[in-house]
């Protein structure tokens, strides 16, 4: 039953794959990495955590495990960034300027696992002798891997690629162009056709070219498109015409929403997004959790033996996965916090205050990861949540005009690069798109990794999402306390007025005051029916009705027991009454002509005529 050994992974997948993390052993196989391993699809987008770099990582360490097959991991550094964005070559545009520097990379690697093979295969002649000297006089190293840095590879091609291996004519013939982008594109036309007639003699092997962690070099200006469009394109050309070598890239969601080229719609077919149901992160879960423990539980033993069977009156896997972004790195890390704050706890299994806990800290984790993931294209994120901040997590539209009105002149004043995004419209699509926001339409929450559908004028409710209301302290619907009972502070205060023998030896009752409170106790049952009928937001229908159930609750199990008890009930339900009827109306969710309106107002009257202060009342 110990924890002790209970882990479910490192929060990246570089680290994960290594002895200490779990990838290798705990890493579900979903159809998206199935359509990527039989070469059905060649560009794969997902948010960042959504499980690309796992993907790849996984990939490359099956096919270099498989007989036939070969895999090279290309990943760009973040240091020649700088470099690729600038690069230019007279005589072409930018984007063929970068879109050869792919090639070139993707080339190199065609030319190295030409030689692997006939290695392998111990295939000696003039043409792999010629290949050799070619990847030796370019400074280029035999074995098929990638670790140099872009800028090197820069660097070589402004010095010139030299095909001086494959004959002094074809050097001379390359070298005889106007300038230096067409010198350059001659000699890549040439090593492409010269590495197709090699590759059409390899039977039963196959190259993959694996690109990852192009957001190291993306910056989100023009010239950073035009890399990451170049990258696209050169791929797509190595896939069309090597047979043997097959492109996949791996990209993040966010940058290749914003690409604008022309030829978009052909990548259609090799697309494929990123997406996780609630099901497959639970089993993705479970699988880590027996890797871990060297065990094959089931989900039911799973939960059973680690976790209480409910937080807050909700399954736990509910409430932990409402807390999400709905991607691998999230539940990973929130279920490791769990486990760890139980293990500082003393606790051999997670509690639920062990969870309350890790919530607070999650939260702040998943605020500045937000912050710091979506830096680059909105700099001005935390201004923004700081109107979310200690106010109710659910946000009208006309409630939003008012707050972002207070700021809108100081951000178009900070962020003057940006000052065309400062639209209420355009403001409320960033918020929905990075997932700090859903939409409430039909009674239900969405988020856009559900539906990826713009904010529209039409929608009128917006939701803070659940992992972030902890951290801005805004973890009511309608910024309304829940019910609480006022405390041992009265209940001294009412001891001492109604002057009760402090033996206790005597027995009280009063017989009009219970009636009263029956009578509070059914009008309460019906204010739930009614509440059940009115067109209110989900989330303020659940907390309402929550607390509604609580304080029923309170009145049936007072009722043949402590007047005190129930005045200090009575008094906090005045409150509390009181604030939720303020609240409804001043949020416009209610009106004079609703039924609710009547309920409310009813028991309001009827709590404040029914104290029990009456010493009339009392037969001690």
């Amino acid at each position: 039953m110990s924890i002790s050994k209970l882990y479910f992974g490192k929060d990246d997948a570089e680290r994960d794959f290594t002895n200490s993390g779990l990838l290798k052993a705990g890493f579900l196989k979903t159809a998206m990495y199935n359509e990527a391993k039989q070469g059905r699809k060649s560009l794969i987008i997902g948010r960042k955590g959504a499980g690309k770099s796992a993907i790849c990582l996984m990939l490359h360490n099956n096919f270099v495990c498989e007989h036939n097959t070969y895999s090279c991991l290309i990943t760009p550094d973040a240091i020649s960034a700088e470099e690729i964005r600038r690069f230019e070559l007279l005589g072409v545009n930018e984007e063929q300027a970068k879109k050869m520097v792919w090639l070139y990379i993707f080339l190199v690697q065609i030319a190295k696992f030409i030689l692997e093979i006939a290695k392998k295969e111990k295939i000696e002649n003039e043409d792999i002798a010629k290949i050799k000297e070619f990847l030796i006089a370019n400074k280029e190293i035999n074995e098929l891997t990638f670790q140099d840095k872009f800028w090197r590879i820069i660097s070589r091609i402004k010095a010139s690629i030299t095909l001086s291996a494959f004959g002094q004519e074809v050097e001379l013939q390359t070298n005889d162009t106007p300038n230096e982008g067409i010198k350059l594109e001659s000699k890549l036309e040439f090593l492409e056709q010269y590495l197709l007639r090699q590759i059409a003699n390899i039977n039963h092997f196959n190259l993959y070219l694996l690109v990852d962690k192009v957001d190291e070099i993306w910056n989100n200006d023009s010239w950073s498109d035009l890399m990451v469009i170049s990258l696209l394109m050169a791929s797509k050309q190595i896939n069309e015409k090597f047979a043997k070598a097959k492109c996949i890239v791996f990209l993040r969601k966010d940058i290749y929403d914003l690409l604008k080229f022309h030829d978009r719609d052909k990548f259609r077919g090799d697309e494929v997004h990123l997406q996780w149901t609630d099901d497959k992160l639970e089993q993705l879960i479970l699988l880590r959790a027996n890797a871990s423990l060297n065990e094959n539980m089931n989900i039911n033993e799973f939960w059973e033996r680690f976790f209480p069977h409910k937080v807050d009156n909700i399954n736990t896997f509910n409430f932990l996965i409402e807390r999400t972004l709905k991607r691998p790195r999230d539940i990973i890390q929130f279920c490791n916090l769990c486990r760890d704050n139980a293990q500082v706890n003393g606790n051999i299994v997670i509690s639920e205050e062990d969870i309350f806990q890790a919530t607070e800290v999650y939260s702040n984790w998943k605020l500045n990861d937000l912050i710091a993931e979506w830096k680059i294209n909105y700099p001005y994120l935390n201004d923004l949540f700081i109107l979310f901040s200690n106010s109710n997590y659910l946000v009208s539209r006309k409630r939003f005009q008012q707050l972002f009105s207070q700021i809108k002149a100081n951000l178009e004043l900070r962020y003057s690069d940006y000052i065309e995004s400062f639209s209420e419209d355009s403001i409320l699509n960033i918020l929905y798109s990075i997932g700090f926001i859903g939409i409430e339409r039909n009674g239900k929450t969405s988020y856009y990794y559900e539906d990826s559908q713009t904010v529209e004028f039409k929608d009128k409710m917006f939701v803070v999402h659940p992992a972030f209301r902890n951290s801005l302290k805004c973890i009511s619907s309608i910024n309304i306390k829940p019910f609480e009972t006022n405390g041992d502070d009265e209940r001294y205060y009412f001891e001492t007025r109604r002057g009760r023998n402090a033996s206790r030896t005597l027995i009280e009752s009063s017989r009009s005051v219970y009636s009263g409170y029956e009578k509070t106790s059914y009008r309460i049952e019906h204010l739930l029916s009614v509440l059940e009928n009115e067109n209110l937001p989900t989330d303020i229908s659940v907390e309402l009705t929550k607390n509604f159930k609580k304080i029923l609750k309170g009145f049936r199990g007072a009722r043949y027991g402590d007047i005190v008890e129930l005045e200090i009930l009575r008094r906090s339900c005045v409150k509390y009454f009181d604030d939720v009827y303020s609240k409804l109306r001043e949020s416009e969710y209610l009106t004079s002509k609703s039924e609710l309106f009547y309920e409310l107002e009813s028991l309001r009257k009827d709590l404040f005529r029914s104290s029990s202060w009456d010493d009339r009342d009392y037969i001690n």
